[in-house]
């Protein structure tokens, strides 16, 4: 039975898996209620690890109650207890803890490596037990044995995958843990995503403010991005001032909506040196998703993850880039061309596709202003998200704001249903608004509180929603001469020209 029980141990090498193996086996051979780990550090301090029921449920925080009295005596003699009536026993059976906790049985015993004290295997049950045979004994004294090289072994195999700074996986297990996904999705199908993250000019923080001051605000970002992170995910610093995220069967759209949130998480951070000085921190993220590109090693993604990072740094930092091939991707046959003016546009689509302001492209018709519309998407971060075209002169302009901002249910006659509007269903994309000069003034001033304010407001709407959206408009009219026959907003004009 105990080599059984070793095998099922030894299959686990995380700590919390290797305790949850030893309870359940305790609890098998005890037909005890409740079983826990409790750990006891260099200074003799007991803290609860992890504890289950009959059931093999993991018990919530507030059912971490044992009978301290018992631990104590665990600690002082270092010597096995084994109560089967605990109020029969003269010593306990006052105990305040196990008149509350309603005990009659209770085994325990000390977990030690070399003599040193590291814990206590313990378990419990509201009924009495019958006399405990000496195997038995002896099985649960073996048995707690095993568990304390087991947990041992356990906790020096995190020692070697732990972030001693942060608190995070190291680079060594964001190694083992990429390839292993890789591995997976290659022979099994399915989707990853990498995220890099590099803080921006961090070198110079350390050399102003000293190094502990640096390592205090990477505990903090570590702990700003491991709070961000989903159960699945795994959360590394991978050295230094960078760290990277791993997030299985998560696609760009995804992973986009995580690094945004990071990066804001971050902007609003501020560590404060003095208390007139705090130090602000910036960020350059790269992501790259699996399959929208296509690897065959663990090599290749992190490769182009940073690529991307390198794109989002060379921009001046604070940028996120999604892998896309960039600057690979073939242009649309109609924009291949040699000369001088063809290759001039070609750079201005380029410089337009890395940022992420608002663009007024103005053309007559036929001049391919949707078409350059389409590549400045194509060749942005935003490639694989929405590109809505909105063609403003053919919607009938009463139900033109309806289009764009979409209503709540209710707002109006007829409105039966919610309806999302053309600015939510392009988030994190790109929407193309055709022939802005036909909007009408009032809805010109509703588009520019989406670029200066990044909401939107259904109609109907009691509060607005955050949008992230690239906004690209279009005209052949001659705006400037619509702005002095007070047929188009100034404040519109110079915010889309800037």
């Amino acid at each position: 039975a105990l080599l059984e029980i070793t095998n099922k141990i030894s299959k686990y090498k995380e700590v919390d898996k290797v305790i949850k193996a030893i309870l359940k086996a305790s609890l098998e051979f005890t037909n005890a209620d409740r079983g826990f780990i409790m750990l006891c550090n260099q200074e003799g301090v007991w803290s609860y690890k992890i504890g289950i029921d009959v059931n093999k449920k993991l018990l919530s925080l507030g059912d971490f109650k044992v009978s301290m009295s018992v631990i104590n005596k665990i600690a002082s003699d270092k010597k096995s207890i084994f109560l089967k009536d605990v109020i029969k026993e003269k010593e306990f059976k006052k105990k305040k803890s196990i008149r509350e906790l309603k005990l009659r049985m209770i085994l325990a015993a000390p977990l030690e490596i070399n003599e040193n004290l590291i814990g206590a295997l313990y378990v419990d049950s509201q009924t009495p037990m019958k006399d405990f045979s000496e195997i038995e004994k002896k099985f649960f004294e073996a048995l707690a044995g095993l568990s304390s090289v087991a947990l041992n072994s356990a906790q020096l195999y995190e020692l070697s995958i732990i972030d001693y700074l942060t608190g995070l996986k190291n680079s060594y297990y964001f190694n083992l843990k990429l390839q292993e996904d890789v591995t997976r999705i290659t022979r099994y199908g399915g989707k990853i995503s990498l995220l890099l993250l590099d803080l921006d000019g961090f070198k110079s923080i350390n050399y102003t403010f000293g190094y502990l001051t640096g390592n205090r605000i990477l505990q903090k970002i570590g702990e700003l991005i491991n709070n961000s992170v989903r159960k699945p995910d795994l959360a590394t610093r991978w050295g230094g001032d960078e760290f990277a995220i791993i997030c299985p069967e998560t696609d760009a759209h995804g992973m986009m909506i995580l690094a945004r949130r990071i990066q804001r998480k971050i902007t609003k951070f501020s560590y404060s040196v003095s208390a007139d000085q705090k130090i602000k921190i910036t960020v350059s993220i790269g992501i790259v998703s699996f399959p929208t590109i296509k690897v065959e090693t663990k090599e290749q993604l992190i490769i182009e993850a940073e690529n991307a990072l390198f794109l989002s740094k060379s921009q001046g930092g604070d940028k996120i880039t999604c892998f896309n091939y960039l600057n690979r991707e073939p242009l649309p046959v109609e924009l291949i061309g040699v000369s001088k003016d063809h290759q001039k546009l070609l750079k201005q689509i380029e410089s337009f596709s890395q940022s992420a302001s608002p663009t007024l492209i103005l053309g007559e018709d036929g001049t391919g202003k949707t078409l350059v519309a389409n590549c400045i998407h194509k060749l942005s971060s935003r490639k694989d998200f929405p590109f809505i075209v909105v063609n403003c002169e053919v919607i009938p302009k009463i139900s033109l704001e309806d289009e764009l901002f979409g209503h709540e249910k209710g707002a109006f006659a007829g409105a039966v249903a919610t309806k999302k509007g053309k600015f939510e269903r392009a988030s994190y994309g790109t929407i193309l608004l055709r022939e802005i000069g036909v909007v009408p003034l009032p809805l010109q001033e509703k588009i520019l509180r989406v670029i200066n304010e990044k909401k939107i407001r259904r109609i109907g709407a009691k509060s607005s929603i955050k949008t992230d959206v690239r906004i690209i408009v279009t005209s052949r009219s001659n705006l400037v001469n619509e702005m002095k026959k007070g047929r188009f907003s100034s404040a519109l004009f110079n915010r889309l020209k800037r």
